[in-house]
């Protein structure tokens, strides 16, 4: 899906969905009235900021005529020629036209020697710059190159013997075991440091794009003797760490067999960039490059610090500080990513790490062997931000030259050229709505009905609604729409809503909603012949945790909406305050996962007149404290679960035992007007039972604060561990209660974002999609990403084990309706192909009961034949019940065909399976 607006929908639906599910309540008129009160924008969600990029300016020539007019002066015409051939076999396409702020950095690197700061918006070809200067070197320094050596490389040691009839492994060979360093020494030209793992991966697709697509190759093989340009990912998950003994080759061996494979799986699709080949110059493990370091490192400042460290990537640094030594014609570049993220002590600390880099390599900080290249989204062209490149760098602010980029102003009259097509961008929202892709011949119509030029015969819808959109200068008009300060101001995101006001204040609200619908769907979808789109948008979409709900302690509460049931509560409030509108106490809404029963909790304060009587607050006592913390600070002395009994039921356990400790659910009585909750009854008051653990009271009645001597700290829990309604007892669960809050798990809520985003981005085009999960925490940010992996397991081992059992008995008798020569459906012909691969034996004795080999022994069970067996079987497939050992194999091949490892993905798991695959 390419639409913002209609992802942003399906998002918000899918939340909402999500809430009806483990936070099911009973009740049906509290289940709408909660989504009716969530789906307010400004609650668990905002609208969506449509962020259209900024037009940038563009040179008067593409990268060949570039290169010619500036290094003609330098360069000799061969060397020129070289690096306008290899930059067009994948970094610039042949006829791209490059943007003047890539021009200037490439001019000022270059050519000026200077060091350069790119300060241009995202998507602004920022890659290009860091690049083009790094190729640059290389393109000229490889020229000096010989042959790499006289031994033939043996890339794929990991798949050998020693010989043909030894079970001894070939040891591990270098990948650039065949070279010759006095030929062709091995340094690093270039470090790219990124402060994520993610944008590290990001950029690999791209380097494998320039550096070692299949005419990179052709073109090193034919121009540079076979010479690579080498590159590797220093993270992480770049395999092996630790030192060079036999059971971490095994698991090398093993991880190079996984990529390998991987890397053929993929050959041929658009998704082949984002795998790693071990055949070309992209090096394979860190044992590798501390043996050969590679032209261009690319880390982060974590693991860049560590190796500086330690002693084992002390050649790395050792033999680029050789060859820095050996020429003084030798640069090394330095590239920083988002350098406004090092701000404050964590920019202090990297500053002084590039300080010590700069020393291993012999680099003085004025050194004109150094170049640097960054981009920061906030430097200033200003001595502040000359202050800060100073200081940060440790070098003369002389040296430095920040290029913010030359944008285009959009034509102010693109509104007046778009506003007549306000009726026809309604039609375009509606078609996009129906469809995630645009279909044909509602492109064809809005094509039509703005009356733009013919397209080319035979072109595409996107293609077609393309032409449409840019006849009625469409992409200036959404940037004009997100200017507030008119068109020489700046970019601002923008709601749809604001947007509407803008470009079409004329149309009624309703219409101005389907036409900016109309306007930026197209926008996102439509593509030229070179399969550019007409401008990049960048859709911010927020949503947030449920922190949780509140009601009115009142089951005849005057401010609830009308109800076709009774409730044991009154108004839902998106927010704890202290008194409902009916003038009645505020608490929080708990419920019971297992049954949807609602209760009252809040937190205790002695009414100082009788010891068995309190005030509920929904608000934590601690008002600085946060949700977080609140949340954890629950226990049976500060919290209180109160159960308004509906229809004077009774629970159905009323005394239980937990751990040696009695525990009870006490009659009560609720005051809405107070918030005061007692024990024993009141007819002018709720009935109801109150939680209550007669060991965590003083014999006067008063309520400890905390656990006594020799009693389990089960007690002390806030929650009780038996429902009253459907008495579900989870005390061994890890959860202990099925009492629980309306709040949401930060990681959970993610996974579900997460898994909603996938489907429908991917919708089009599966192998382009991508997601990258950040948090502004490290820890957290590991927690997240091995907790969503595991979620997203349990819950597609869930869906696994649902189809599984549905299907056992559809399995067998799909089969022997086939046998019977009976015509099958095409899912029915799917279900028994599934069963004859995942049962063969039981398929073998179907298949044989009716003939020559009907009384023979069942392959599947020999003290049955054949036609026994299948009886059985048949029988079986119609009562039940199922042999778990069948329900497991279904469950297994069903992860199997989505990818899936049926065992988890615990490292455990994983680490078993690799030394497996290493036999």
């Amino acid at each position: 899906m390419s639409n913002p607006l209609a992802l942003f929908d399906d998002l918000r639906e899918m939340y909402l969905r999500y809430l009806d599910s483990p936070f099911d309540l009973r009740y049906p008129d509290l289940v709408a009235e909660r989504r009716a009160l969530l789906g307010v924008n400004g609650r668990i969600f905002r609208e969506p900021l449509i962020e259209p990029t900024p037009a940038y300016q563009i040179i008067n020539q593409a990268f060949p005529g570039m290169v010619q007019t500036l290094l003609s002066a330098s360069w000799s015409q061969a060397e020129i020629t070289a690096l306008a051939d290899f930059v067009s076999l994948g970094l610039f396409q042949p006829g791209r036209i490059p943007y003047t702020h890539q021009q200037e950095v490439f001019a000022e690197s270059v050519v000026n020697a200077r060091d350069v700061i790119v300060t241009t918006g995202t998507g602004s070809g920022k890659t290009e710059c860091f690049l083009l200067p790094i190729l640059a070197s290389l393109v000229r320094e490889s020229v000096a190159w010989g042959q790499p050596g006289n031994v033939s490389p043996q890339w794929d040691w990991w798949n050998h013997h020693v010989s043909p009839t030894s079970n001894q492994w070939l040891p591990r060979i270098p990948q650039r075991h065949h070279e010759n360093p006095v030929v062709r020494p091995a340094a690093l030209r270039a470090i790219i440091l990124y402060p994520l793992n993610a944008l590290v991966e990001d950029q690999l697709g791209r380097m494998r794009t320039a550096l070692d697509s299949a005419n990179a190759r052709n073109w090193l093989q034919m121009n540079r003797a076979g010479n690579r340009f080498y590159f590797g990912r220093y993270t992480s998950r770049t395999p092996v760490s630790g030192p060079r003994i036999a059971s971490r080759t095994t698991r090398l061996r093993g991880e190079l067999r996984s990529i390998q494979q991987e890397a053929k799986q993929v050959a041929g699709h658009n998704a082949a960039r984002f795998f790693p080949r071990l055949d070309g110059g992209e090096m394979w493990s860190r044992w590798d490059m501390q043996d050969h370091p590679p032209d261009i490192l690319i880390t982060n400042y974590s693991m860049l610090n560590i190796m500086l460290m330690r002693s084992m990537e002390a050649p790395i640094f050792d033999l680029t500080r050789e060859w820095l030594s050996a020429d003084q014609s030798c640069v090394f570049h330095l590239v920083v990513d988002e350098l406004h993220t090092y701000r404050g002590t964590p920019g202090t600390e990297v500053g002084y790490l590039i300080r010590v880099l700069l020393d291993r390599l012999g680099l003085q900080p004025d050194s004109d062997q150094l170049r640097i290249i960054a981009s920061s989204a906030s430097l200033a062209d200003d001595p502040s931000g000359l202050d800060y490149l100073e200081a940060f760098f440790g070098r003369d602010r002389s040296r430095f030259r920040i290029i913010a980029g030359n944008r285009v102003n959009p034509n102010p009259a693109s509104v007046q050229v778009l506003s007549p097509h306000a009726l026809d961008l309604c039609q375009l929202g509606q078609s996009l709505q129906a469809s995630p892709k645009i279909e044909l011949a509602a492109a064809q119509a809005f094509h039509a009905a703005v009356g733009a030029p013919p397209s080319a015969a035979g072109a595409p819808a996107d293609e077609v609604l393309f032409d449409g959109l840019q006849h009625i200068q469409a992409a200036d008009a959404l940037r004009i729409g997100c200017m507030p300060n008119g068109p020489q101001g700046s970019l601002v995101p923008q709601f749809p809503e604001d947007i509407g006001n803008s470009l079409f204040p004329a149309l009624p609200a309703g219409q101005r909603e389907k036409a900016i619908e109309g306007l930026v769907g197209g926008i996102c979808t439509a593509r030229n012949s070179q399969g550019t789109s007409l401008l990049p948008v960048r859709a911010h979409l927020f949503f947030r945790n449920l922190q949780g709900l509140w009601a009115c302690s009142n089951p005849q509460c005057s401010a609830a909406p009308t109800r076709t049931t009774s409730c044991p509560t009154g108004q839902l409030h998106y927010a704890p305050i202290l008194t409902c509108a009916c003038g009645s106490r505020v608490v929080e809404l708990l419920y019971c996962e297992a049954c949807g029963e609602v209760f009252l909790g809040g937190y205790r304060s002695s009414s100082g007149l009788n010891p068995n009587e309190w005030f509920l607050s929904p608000d934590h006592p601690d008002l600085e404290a946060s949700p977080e913390i609140a949340s954890l600070d629950r226990n049976y002395a500060s919290y209180a679960v109160f159960w308004p009994a509906p229809n004077g039921m009774q629970p159905v356990t009323q005394q239980w035992s937990q751990d040696t400790v009695q525990r009870e659910w006490q009659a009560a009585h609720f005051v809405p007007a107070e918030g005061r909750v007692a024990h024993g009854g009141n007819p002018q008051a709720v009935r109801g039972y109150l939680y209550r653990v007669r060991q965590m009271h003083a014999p006067g009645g008063n309520i400890l604060d905390s656990t006594p001597q020799g009693i389990a700290e089960s007690a002390s829990r806030a929650y009780p561990s038996r429902c009253p309604r459907c008495d579900t007892n989870w005390a061994r669960r890890g959860i202990g209660s099925p009492v629980r809050t309306q709040r949401t798990g930060f990681q959970k809520l993610a996974q579900v974002l997460s898994d909603a985003l996938l489907r429908d981005i991917g919708s089009e085009n599966p192998d382009g999609r991508k997601l990258v999960v950040f948090s502004d925490s490290r820890q957290d940010a590991a927690k997240l990403s091995a907790g969503m992996r595991f979620s997203h397991y349990l819950d597609s081992l869930r869906q696994a084990l649902a189809t599984g059992m549905k299907n056992l008995g559809a399995g067998p008798l799909a089969f022997i309706a086939q046998l019977n020569g009976q015509a099958l459906t095409q899912s029915e012909q799917a279900i028994a192909n599934v069963y004859t691969a995942n049962h063969p034996a039981e398929a073998f004795s179907l298949s044989m009961a009716n003939g020559t080999m009907a009384n023979q022994p069942s392959p599947a069970m020999p003290s049955l034949t054949n036609q026994e067996m299948a009886h059985q079987i048949q029988l079986r497939a119609l009562h039940g019940p199922h042999p778990i050992a069948q329900l497991a194999i279904a469950v297994s091949a069903q992860l199997l065909m989505q990818g899936m490892n049926p065992g988890g993905y615990t490292q455990d798991v994983l680490w078993t399976n690799v030394a497996a695959r290493s036999g």
